[in-house]
């Protein structure tokens, strides 16, 4: 009997599948790997874990390498999907273990020759037990990965991987390049991450991609953030700053893509009280207008009297990993993947929230710069295409007919992005 490779699928929303080990219960999140082993168990059939999604943190998850019992309506087949890189293959990769108890294991090893961005291909083996290598075709990879080297790659339908590379090639598109920017005071020019690959822009099954942060911060650096802010209680640091996306560079700076007082990012995110990375997704082509929102913006923004770093758009909530309602972010209208919030513009470079009704709690000084996100409202009705919008301010209110007010909109903007005539996303 054959030991095919499966994807682990769930039920509709459903984010993982329990795995029975010896250790105990684990989790499997939806799209890891696995490689069905012969004969059965007890609620399903036998499994040996190739790779882990990692787009979601499970409790008590699963590890490459782990065997249990997982039922069997949670595998699927891979046949029509693509495999691509999430990190570099290890130089060597010793092969895997057989699933079989009747089958001799191998300790063959092989060279690895894909890297972190790959597409590997559609997978062509058969399934044998024994099997220690797979090959791929229409991918990069000419020769066989080691079932190790698996743990590194994730499988994507073609669909949802289309999306995932409109995104990448956005990005690149732009922020990518030598240089950017322009002829600003003080003569600063903005400097690049480059194209990003695919492994940095995550996807759920369900066809959410997320907002691209190549910068997120370590335990270090968010120490550092919170020391910086002033985060000095639990409820002040929920709202600190966890991730950077593209940085600006100008005079003074050590480089492009180093963050610093002279190389501001264009934009960042901050979590507040959802679990990490559960509030990044939106469609593609959501994701593909929120960037192209803060770049323009920020062209507009650095040619504004003032410091460039208080042009930055500081992002919190999308969606969720899917459209399952009610929505676990607890909005009303986020779970279809089309509307962000956006943290008020302030009158100092701190990272920290504004309110327009109120001061900041850490300095009792008001912080809201109401000109500057008046501005960046103009500037969205007129060139986004912003479908509706949610803030408090009256002052925003009067000036802006489209604008509405909504309870819980007074320390950030809701803006949904959409379709519209001649809109190219």
């Amino acid at each position: 009997m054959p030991c095919p490779v499966h994807v682990v699928t769930t039920e509709e929303f459903t984010l993982s599948a329990p795995l029975a080990t010896q250790a105990g219960a684990r989790e499997l999140a939806r799209g890891s790997l696995v490689r069905r082993g012969e004969g059965t168990c007890e609620g399903g059939v036998p499994v040996e874990v190739l790779s882990v999604a990692g787009w979601v943190a499970v409790p008590t998850p699963a590890a490459p390498g782990a065997r249990g019992c997982l039922a069997t309506e949670a595998l699927a087949p891979v046949d029509t999907l693509v495999f691509v890189a999430l990190a570099n293959a290890p130089a060597t990769a010793p092969a895997s273990t057989s699933t079989s108890t009747s089958t001799s294991t191998s300790t063959s090893t092989s060279t690895a020759t894909f890297t972190a961005g790959d597409i590997l291909g559609v997978l062509r083996d058969e399934g044998r037990c024994d099997a220690d290598r797979y090959t791929f075709s229409g991918g990069s990879v000419s020769a066989g990965v080691p079932v190790a080297a698996l743990s590194a790659v994730r499988a994507v339908s073609p669909d949802v991987l289309a999306g995932v590379e409109r995104v990448r090639a956005a990005y690149g598109d732009l922020f990518g390049g030598d240089l950017f920017g322009g002829d600003l005071s003080g003569g600063e020019l903005f400097g690049n991450l480059g194209p990003i690959g695919l492994h940095e822009v995550p996807w759920t099954d369900w066809g959410y991609v997320g907002l691209p942060l190549p910068h997120p911060l370590d335990a270090a650096a968010l120490a550092a953030e919170w020391a910086r802010e002033g985060l000095d209680t639990p409820a002040r640091r929920e709202k600190a700053t966890v991730a950077f996306g593209p940085v600006a560079f100008g005079p003074g700076a050590s480089g492009p893509g180093t963050l610093g007082p002279a190389s501001p990012p264009i934009y960042q995110h901050f979590l507040g009280a959802d679990a990490p990375g559960s509030d990044t997704w939106g469609r593609p082509a959501t994701i593909v207008r929120l960037l192209k929102l803060a770049r323009g913006w920020w062209d507009h923004c650095v040619t504004l009297p003032g410091d460039p770093a208080r042009c930055t758009l500081q992002i919190g909530d999308l969606a969720w990993y899917n459209a399952v309602r009610p929505d676990p972010l607890g909005h009303k209208d986020h779970a279809d993947g089309a509307c962000v919030d956006v943290r008020l513009f302030r009158t100092d470079p701190s990272r920290y929230e504004a309110w327009w009704n109120r001061p900041d709690d850490r300095t009792g000084a008001i912080a809201y710069d109401g000109a500057r996100t008046l501005a960046f409202l103009a500037w969205a009705y007129a060139n986004a295409p912003v479908t509706e919008a949610f803030f408090n301010d009256p002052d925003a209110l009067a000036a802006l007919p489209n604008l509405r007010p909504l309870r819980g909109h007074d320390d950030h903007v809701h803006l949904c992005l959409g379709d519209r005539p001649g809109d190219q996303p």
